[in-house]
């Protein structure tokens, strides 16, 4: 999570939240690390850099971190429409 305020539902559905940095490869892998699964959903960018370098970055830090902790379920789910 970014802002586990956010999140009050999650919690009280039993959700144990950790929070990271979407660019932050270890902080990411800490968070992942000893679950039954992971969440992740990219935030959006509308107004990207020509490469996409922000997005690579993020991507980047995720497979580290994933390939590192884990976990034993993952989803992930586009942010652009997520609220649908």
């Amino acid at each position: 999570m970014r802002d586990t305020a956010k999140a009050i539902a999650w919690r009280a559905a039993g959700v144990e939240l950790a929070m990271a940095e979407i660019n932050h490869a270890t902080a990411l892998e800490t968070a992942m690390r000893d679950v039954e699964g992971a969440f992740v959903m990219i935030p959006p960018n509308f107004a990207p850099a020509e490469g996409y370098p922000e997005t690579r970055a993020i991507v980047a830090a995720l497979r580290k971190a994933i390939s590192a902790a884990r976990p034993p379920k993952e989803v992930y789910l586009s942010s652009v429409g997520a609220h649908r």
